[in-house]
């Protein structure tokens, strides 16, 4: 009896050997696997942002103040999407840092947030002083 307790707490670190071994290889498989996974996500990423841009050059088409409301809805829903699109983009960094990968320069999405804004202003302010002129002109003041 005391023989065999001896052998087989002398065999406990080559057992814990072979499965931190073990564990090693199913971690590293997990990591390639969501490597990968991230990396096709991005590539999705990428074509939504290109999209972005074109929608947002695309504004600069609306110039017909009669449109107010269904502009300044588009714009915010562009503004919706800019806003999403800027927290994946910092979830894609995030990522990549704990890959050890060198972070996704995304300067193209900022720079689309910037043209944005005015447009945004623009519509924003147009569609709340449309709705607030009535108000101005027709009910009392307080």
């Amino acid at each position: 009896m005391d023989s065999s307790g001896k052998w087989n707490c002398q065999a406990w670190p080559i057992r814990i050997d072979n499965l931190l071994s073990v564990t090693e290889e199913v971690v590293e498989e997990d990591n390639n696997r969501y490597k990968k996974e991230m990396e096709e996500q991005q590539e999705i990423f990428a074509g939504t942002i290109e999209e972005l841009v074109g929608v947002v050059s695309g504004l600069s088409q609306y110039s017909n103040l009669a449109n107010v409301e269904s502009v300044s809805s588009e714009v915010k829903r562009v503004s919706e999407n800019l806003k999403k699109a800027k927290e994946e983009a910092e979830l894609y960094n995030s990522r990549e840092k704990l890959f050890g990968s060198d972070e996704t320069d995304y300067s193209e999405l900022k720079k689309v947030m910037d043209e944005f804004e005015p447009f945004e202003m623009l519509w924003v302010t147009a569609a709340n002083w449309k709705s607030w002129h009535h108000q101005w002109m027709n009910e009392p003041f307080e």
